[in-house]
């Protein structure tokens, strides 16, 4: 792995497996282009080390070229891929993590498919496909028992629209206690509902995933990664609705709603991920 200013490179070999991987990262999409350090946790950076787990997502959309080799049969192409890092003493007791991005397709002259996006997150004009709601929308959360009886997230939604985010002490809950946050989630179903709403803004989001599409991850914790301590599927169907409150004598307008993120094909293929005590047999209401 080699990781640059503007790149991040990998090389991957399984020998026992005849597997070769080369994928490399370049032009990210930072969660804050005005402040490309500062990440979903804006402020609450300053408290990491005081917090048994820090999120950071350096680019919520890069574009992937990459080139898989496997018993001789070789694959290249070019892709869009989401770039984060995590540090801390260990992963919490129950989290959700999830993550789409949506743009208007380009096909290159080898019939790669990508979505070119320039340095600010923002879809470059696809000729002959002119419209209002061409551009990226980005969406990533990460979240959930932060502490013993308190929940917590980091929510971010990015589009030409709205560029919102939402973090504690907004998106938090002591206990039963959480005027502005309310999150549903049921690893069962593959569902996930969360509702955030400051004095101006409301987002709602609505995440599903079939349950028979979810894998094992591993997950680090004190005394080492432990497999299939997290379950995640990269097939999930993300809603999201955003609104605004304009002044105090108005109704909440709807700024933006949207289904993302198909395939060429129609297929959903946004990203959902359970782990720990948020994976498993019921449901549970924040």
């Amino acid at each position: 792995m080699k990781v640059t200013v503007n790149e991040v490179e990998y090389c991957i070999s399984v020998p026992d497996r005849n597997l070769h991987v080369h994928l490399t990262l370049d032009t990210h999409v930072p969660w804050d282009p005005a402040k490309p350090r500062r990440g979903p946790m804006g402020c609450i950076l300053h408290l990491s080390s005081l917090l048994p787990l820090n999120w950071h997502v350096r680019s919520m959309a890069s574009r992937a070229t990459y080139a898989v080799a496997h018993h001789g049969k070789k694959v290249r192409g070019i892709g869009l891929a989401h770039v984060e890092n995590n540090w801390g003493d260990s992963f919490p007791t129950g989290w959700i993590w999830a993550q789409v991005f949506d743009a208007q397709p380009h096909v290159d002259a080898s019939g790669s498919v990508y979505v070119p996006i320039d340095g600010e997150g923002r879809g470059e004009d696809v000729a002959g496909e002119p419209g209002e709601d061409e551009g990226t929308r980005l969406f990533a959360m990460a979240g959930g028992q932060a502490f013993m009886g308190v929940q917590a997230y980091l929510v971010g939604y990015h589009s030409l629209k709205c560029n919102w985010d939402f973090r504690p002490p907004v998106a938090m809950g002591l206990g039963r206690l959480s005027p502005f946050m309310h999150v549903r989630h049921d690893s069962r179903s593959g569902a996930v509902e969360i509702w955030l709403r400051t004095w101006r803004q409301c987002l709602e989001v609505a995440i599903e995933a079939p349950p028979e599409m979810f894998i094992g991850m591993s997950a680090p914790l004190p005394k080492g990664h432990e497999p299939g301590f997290a379950r995640e599927s990269f097939q999930a169907t993300v809603r999201v609705k955003a609104e605004r409150w304009r002044w105090p004598w108005s109704q909440w307008e709807v700024v933006d709603e949207v289904m993302l993120r198909r395939t060429a094909d129609g297929l959903s293929c946004g990203a959902l991920e359970f782990g720990g005590a948020f994976y498993k047999v019921g449901e549970d209401v924040v």
